[in-house]
């Protein structure tokens, strides 16, 4: 694994790497993990987990089917089309297994930092990311230097905009993916008796400046049980929902959805205060 612009979590200096160590100059030391990821959460978070490796392994199989390519085609061009850098360096914060941070990595030919809290999101990552710097850190104290970033992803993860401001540079790109109103909605439909359509955040955000919003919308035709339980287990929802409608949703061979998403694109302020 190689080291791009890691900070130690407890005095936020550079890190180095020392054979199979990562090492600050004040002498405070991490472990490469044989998965190629290196823990970087702050002491007092060592034991958060992230998403488990059930819910890895559903988000996995789900991307791999195909259902949500039209997103991370969509994604790969707004992003290529809007930053157009040599050598640039890409941080994907909430990487996860790192579906939508090789496609955009391979278009912009550029190297990579991906920090996820979960480790076994970084196992996954570590497979579809040769050569990329994985950190397991948190949203809210990412472990990376100050102004190094040209480009950050944010894709349906936790957002602390101190902490993108502080990453990327003073002409840094952001770009986010927020699930739409309609996004699921069949699905929630199926559990519950009263669905609600998403109502997404403002899309103003102090000290960034919005360049371009984009509505991906499509119906999916989820033609396995397999599928469609997959999908559940990538939402919050199945976490909320009692085992009888769990129950229920198992029996359903197949479901039409509607996927409805919205990416933007975000630059950093000229008057940003970080």
């Amino acid at each position: 694994m190689d080291i791009y612009c890691l900070a130690c979590p407890i005095c936020n200096k550079p890190l180095d790497k020392f054979s199979n160590v990562c090492m600050c100059e004040a002498g405070h030391s991490f472990d490469i993990s044989k998965h190629g990821y290196v823990n970087l959460l702050p002491p007092m978070k060592k034991s958060s987990h992230g998403d488990n490796k059930e819910m890895i392994r559903a988000r996995r199989d789900f991307l791999d089917t195909g259902h949500y390519q039209k997103l991370r085609a969509a994604l790969t061009q707004s992003v290529s089309s809007d930053c157009k850098r040599s050598h640039a360096l890409l941080l994907d914060a909430g990487c996860g297994e790192g579906y939508y941070t090789k496609a955009v990595s391979d278009a912009l030919c550029c190297k990579v930092v991906g920090v996820d809290i979960s480790k076994y999101a970084l196992i996954g990552a570590s497979k579809r990311l040769n050569g990329a710097c994985l950190a397991a850190g948190s949203i809210y104290h990412l472990p990376v230097l100050a102004k190094k970033f040209d480009i950050a992803l944010n894709i349906f993860a936790p957002f602390d905009k101190a902490q993108y401001l502080r990453a990327l540079k003073d002409d840094g790109r952001l770009c986010m993916v927020i699930p739409g109103e309609d996004h699921l909605f069949e699905l929630k439909a199926t559990l519950y008796k009263n669905p609600y359509k998403n109502k997404p955040a403002p899309f103003e955000i102090e000290g960034f400046k919005l360049l371009s919003k984009e509505r991906v919308t499509y119906e999916m035709d989820i033609n396995s049980n397999q599928d469609l339980m997959n999908l559940f287990k990538m939402t919050p929802y199945y976490y909320r929902t009692d085992p009888e409608k769990k129950n229920m949703l198992s029996q359903i061979p197949s479901l039409k959805i509607t996927a409805d998403f919205i990416i933007l694109q975000y630059t950093v302020a000229q008057n940003s205060q970080t």
